[in-house]
Formats: structure tokens, C-alpha cells, sequence
């Protein structure tokens, strides 16, 4: 367990939160894509090895002002920097990067599985497995 920081380089005028991330959905689009338990920017936590610490804040100008999105993994006691992103579109940028961070497996999309389930009874999984090895590296 460690015991950091969260950080906080935000304007008290705009948003400001941050997440440690328990799961994200492949498709996340906004906030709403990262589950997780909310923290005070800020404060002080105590979080696990390995955790992986989400934290969205809006600067600049009222005219002109946007998120800063960092991911930070808790590493040997201490917060790593893994991905920092200026942009409303931030979830787009960040989505893979956290999966990749919290080690979840890809879904398998619906459509896709049932395809593979049709071939297997069709074929049986045998010979789906061979196929699925004679393609080139790199390609699966």
C-alpha cells in the first residue's frame, strides 16, 4: 500500500475529479466508460500497487479552456505517469492505455463471437484453431 498524492494541477474555476479505475469499456466515450471509485484531487489516498489513478482536469481561460486527462499507475510506492492528453475527446485517447494499465482482456464483440460459434459447429474447433494458426503473425 502506498500512500500518495493526488495530483492537482487544475483552476478551481472549472471541473476537477479523479477515479482509481477498476474497469474501462472498450467503447468508452466519456467518463461514464471508466468505472471506478471517485478520490479527492489533492488529498491524500492510500492505493494498492498496481492501482491505476485517472484524473481529468479543465484550465485556461473561461473563453478558452479544456481538459488535461492523466493516467498514473502506482509503481514500487510511487505514481507513474503512463498518459497525459489535452482534449475534450480525451476518453478516445486514453481508453486502450487504461485497459492495457489495469491488464483487462479485449471483449470479444457479440457479433464476432457468434461468428465463431457458427464456424465451430460447422467446422468443429479443430479445424477453427488451425485456421485461426495459419495466419500470419502479426495479423492475429
Amino acid at each position: 500500500m502506498a500512500t500518495i498524492t493526488v495530483p492537482d494541477y487544475s483552476d478551481r474555476r472549472f471541473k476537477k475529479w479523479a477515479k482509481v479505475l477498476t474497469k474501462v469499456e472498450p467503447e468508452a466515450k466519456n467518463g461514464y466508460g471508466f468505472s471506478g471509485n471517485f478520490v479527492e484531487v489533492g488529498r491524500m489516498v492510500d492505493l494498492p500497487e498496481g492501482a491505476v489513478l485517472l484524473v481529468y482536469a479543465e484550465t485556461g481561460s473561461v473563453a478558452n479552456h479544456r481538459p488535461k486527462v492523466t493516467l498514473y499507475r502506482v509503481e514500487e510506492g510511487e505514481l507513474v505517469e503512463h498518459a497525459s492528453v489535452w482534449s475534450w475527446d480525451w476518453a478516445f485517447h486514453v481508453r486502450e492505455k487504461a485497459i492495457e494499465l489495469l491488464g483487462q482482456k479485449p471483449s470479444v464483440p457479440e457479433e464476432l463471437r457468434n461468428a465463431v460459434e457458427q464456424l465451430v459447429g460447422q467446422y468443429g474447433r479443430d479445424a477453427v484453431e488451425e485456421a485461426l494458426r495459419s495466419f500470419p503473425a502479426g495479423t492475429q
